[in-house]
């Protein structure tokens, strides 16, 4: 077993980082995402740190366009500094202003947080900022991310809470294929697989061999998830010439000689929230989620749902390949 390596992490300081428009979206439910104290965050590490996990991006997320909240660098580098051997920083960052101009700060911000903080990814996200990710007014980000070697994660994906959070017209997928047609060496990655274009998302990825995927929040579907898996290895194979016999479908799938994975090994690991925060509760942080059942459902979860269906199992190196080793070709100098 590798070093996993989780890199979908958010954390904010709690309801003074939510503007009057987030709330709305989530007005009725008692509870939203926030972190605190250092004790808090001590606790959150030791529990990853318990499982194998050795690195975590943690998101500092812009929905400053719509819904008027952000999760600062600032304080995604105050998390940083406090344990340095164990986060690294996702500058989040919108490429559109409300005006539909280029968002020449936001530019900027990218730009400071990767130059001067170290940060190694960016994320943005057109589902909540309602923009279409291949609109050309967000290529001198890509532009600097590729400048930069540094890789983007795309929210392009549903939600389960109210739909005003989501349009889904924004998250289609199919908006970063042609962004990776126009920057082929740019590597990105499409969070939560895509849902509900998984099927689409993972043929992407067999075409794009700078595409990357992973499988946060998606725990709570096991059968769904572990089949995304299996179609993410049915996509992947690619048969070699070999002086061997030439591989023949009726008899079963090739040795390891003549498969040579494309899509699995571009699916990754990931967590979500850390935590909740109770906004009837000032202070009433508490952990979100069972970080053992997120990390248990790659470790034996889907083998037991594909020994239990019959379909293809896992491997031991393609499950570290998604806990972690997929990551670190994602994210560099981890």
């Amino acid at each position: 077993m590798g070093d996993i390596i989780d890199p979908h992490v958010h954390l904010t300081k709690g309801p003074s980082d939510y503007g009057k428009g987030w709330e709305r979206c989530f007005e009725g439910l008692a509870s939203e995402i926030g972190t605190n104290s250092k004790e808090e965050l001590d606790e959150v590490v030791k529990i990853n740190k318990a499982l194998g996990v050795t690195k975590a991006g943690i998101i500092c997320q812009d929905n400053s366009r719509i819904f008027d909240f952000r999760s600062t660098i600032e304080y995604g580098q105050e998390v940083i500094d406090q344990y340095p051997d164990f986060w690294y920083g996702t500058v989040g960052v919108t490429p559109v202003n409300k005006y539909w101009e280029l968002d020449r700060k936001n530019l900027d911000l990218f730009k400071y947080a990767i130059d001067s903080l170290g940060f190694k990814c960016m994320m943005t996200a057109p589902t909540y900022e309602r923009f279409q990710a291949d609109d050309r007014r967000a290529y001198p980000f890509y532009e600097a991310a590729l400048e930069r070697d540094i890789p983007i994660m795309f929210h392009n994906s549903s939600m389960t809470k109210p739909p005003v959070l989501a349009p889904l017209e924004f998250g289609d997928p199919r908006h970063i294929d042609k962004v990776g047609i126009d920057y082929p060496d740019l590597r990105m990655c499409i969070e939560h697989m895509g849902f509900p274009w998984e099927n689409v998302t993972l043929g992407m990825m067999e075409k794009n061999p700078n595409l990357y995927t992973e499988i946060s929040s998606l725990w709570d579907r096991p059968y769904l998830t572990t089949w995304n898996l299996v179609i993410a290895k049915e996509y992947g194979y690619q048969y070699l010439r070999s002086t061997k016999t030439p591989y023949k479908y009726d008899e079963g799938l090739p040795d390891e000689d003549y498969v040579q994975d494309r899509v699995l090994s571009r699916v990754m690991y990931g967590s979500d929230f850390y935590g909740t925060y109770d906004l009837t509760k000032p202070g009433g942080f508490h952990i979100r989620g069972d970080f053992a059942k997120y990390v248990n459902f790659v470790k034996r979860d889907i083998n037991a749902v594909a020994e239990k269906t019959g379909w293809p199992k896992f491997t031991q190196k393609e499950i570290d390949g998604i806990l972690g080793d997929n990551a670190k070709n994602f994210i560099k100098n981890l």
